[in-house]
């Protein structure tokens, strides 16, 4: 079967992937961040959506290696800032470096929630 690149857009948002998982699947695969998009909703529509949690684990898994700073997703992707960082930093220990490395690691893992809760708690 033949399908749109709406679609693909669709299948990819409907399927609960975001802007960050873009990034992700881009730097993995190679590509732009919105073919990274049509690519895995491609693939869930010819192979089903186990097959877009696949890829995306797969990119999840092989983005947090090596140097934080080189990942391709910071804290700032999203939408946190170098204040949040600090208090974060505070709340966790180990500084605004190790919260920013922290918020990318959650933030590419799926668990921005876990981010917005410790901030929240921190306040």
């Amino acid at each position: 079967m033949t399908y749109t690149d709406n679609q693909a857009y669709d299948k990819y948002f409907n399927n609960g992937y975001n802007y960050i998982d873009a990034k992700v699947l881009a730097d993995y695969w190679g590509e732009s961040i919105g073919e990274a998009k049509l690519t895995l909703g491609y693939k869930m529509l010819n192979f089903g959506p186990q097959d877009g949690r696949y890829h995306v684990s797969q990119a999840r898994s092989r983005a947090t290696q090596g140097d934080f700073w080189d990942w391709p997703v910071s804290y700032e992707d999203g939408g946190y800032s170098y204040n949040d960082t600090e208090i974060l930093g505070n709340y966790w220990g180990g500084g605004p470096s190790n919260a920013k490395m922290k918020l990318a690691r959650n933030l590419i893992n799926g668990n921005d929630s876990w981010n917005r809760a410790a901030l929240n708690a921190a306040r």
